[in-house]
Parts: structure tokens; sequence; C-alpha cells
């Protein structure tokens, strides 16, 4: 499963750069491709919303099949890499419905995922000359903070009750769905 899921994610990767690209040519304006992402990431957050206070009520299925698995896993890949985010929460529940996954085998595959999906992308944009520019000095700096972050989170999680733990979590989807409004509204006043 791994390597189904890996392989359609580099594809699904790829896919969702060329969809990214496509809607920037074609509006002529990232304003409308913010749009469309905030959108997107709206529903899926939703979903996830919805299957994190619901999960117990959700037919869970067990695919083992390599070409389906690999047609999931480049979808997860066209959100990874088109939405411009790792997607953690969204491929957790997505794997977890769809195979029957535990969280951490769930959360393992998602980092594998997203390492696959981003590194077909960035190879795609280098290979067509479309990487932007950036400061390598900011690079370093989201790079330490997502350390500290990650790190500080997993100190925070050995002192918290699973309940806790999982209100928080909804309240942090919750102000995803809230950031998402606000990025729609102010990118269709600039389209």
């Amino acid at each position: 499963m791994a390597a189904a899921i890996s392989i359609g994610a580099a594809i699904g990767g790829i896919i969702g750069k060329v969809i990214f690209s496509q809607i920037i040519n074609t509006f002529n304006s990232g304003n409308a491709v913010g749009a469309v992402q905030s959108i997107c990431l709206f529903i899926l957050t939703a979903i996830t919303l919805s299957y994190s206070l619901f999960r117990k009520r959700v037919h869970r299925f067990k695919i083992r099949s390599f070409p389906v698995a690999a047609l999931l896993g480049s979808v997860l890949g066209v959100f990874s890499s088109f939405l411009g985010i790792g997607g953690g929460p969204i491929n957790i529940m997505f794997l977890s419905v769809m195979f029957s996954f535990g969280i951490q085998t769930s959360a393992a595959y998602s980092l594998f995922i997203i390492m696959c999906s981003q590194i077909s992308s960035l190879l795609w944009q280098i290979w067509r000359g479309t990487v932007p520019e950036f400061s390598i000095m900011l690079l370093v700096i989201m790079a330490w903070c997502g350390i500290i972050g990650g790190v500080t989170g997993m100190c925070i999680k050995k002192h918290l009750k699973i309940t806790k733990i999982n209100a928080l979590f909804n309240i942090v989807l919750i102000v995803i769905m809230l950031i998402c409004i606000y990025n729609y509204i102010n990118y269709s006043s600039l389209i």
C-alpha cells in the first residue's frame, strides 16, 4: 500500500501544480487561485471536522487494491500540491476511512504522501523553471519554527487527555474554516 499510495501522491503532486498554473494562466491572477484554494480548503476542513465529530458512525473501507490505492494517493497528492499545504488532518481522516488504518499508521502514511507530492511538485517546478523567488533566511526560520512547533505540540500532548486533544483539534479546524472564509472574501474582492 505504501508504494501504491506514494506513486499516486507523486503523480498527484504534479497534477496539483499543473492545475495551480492553469488557474493562474486562465484568470491571470494569483487572487483567483487564492479564492479557489480557500473554497477547497474550507470544504476539506469541514469534511474533516464532520469526521472528527462523528467518527464512530463513519463506515470504514479496507482497500487493498494497488490501482485504487494509487488513485486515492494521487487525489491526496493533488490536494497537497494545489493547496500548498501538507494536509495532515485531511490525509489522516482520508486514510482512516479508505484503508481502515489506525491513527499512527495514518500519520506515517500522511507524512509519506506529503513528502512524495511536495518533492514531485518541486521537481516539476524546477524542470519547468517556475520556482518562485524566496528568501533562504525565511526558509530556514520557517523550518526551525516548524520543528519548534512540532516539539512543543508533542510536549503539550503528553499532558492532555484524549478528550481535550480532540476538543482542541476540533477548535483548530473551526479556526481554519474561519480563516478560509476571511481569505475567500479578501481574494474575491481583489479579482
